[in-house]
């Protein structure tokens, strides 16, 4: 999903949407060869590993704020 909300909201649109990829992933297991049983649990273990990414990934509008993603630092040059 395009950005983090869609991992972290819980209105019924975000659940309807987390649930499409839920069998969306499922589905590309079982087209990969895993069996039906397996398939499910291997892709909530995709979801659980990408909301765990969202949680800690920037807000769209902190990533919009130059002075959250631009850091200076000094410029330390060794010699001899």
């Amino acid at each position: 999903m395009p950005e983090r909300e869609y991992y972290l909201k819980a209105d019924d649109k975000s659940k309807q949407l987390s649930r499409g990829l839920h069998k969306h992933v499922t589905k590309m297991f079982e087209l990969l060869g895993d069996s039906a049983d397996q398939a499910p649990a291997e892709a909530a273990t995709i979801l659980k590993i990408e909301t765990t990414l969202a949680t800690a990934s920037m807000k769209n509008t902190d990533l919009r704020d130059p002075d959250k993603t631009y850091h200076k630092m000094r410029l330390q040059i060794s010699g001899p």
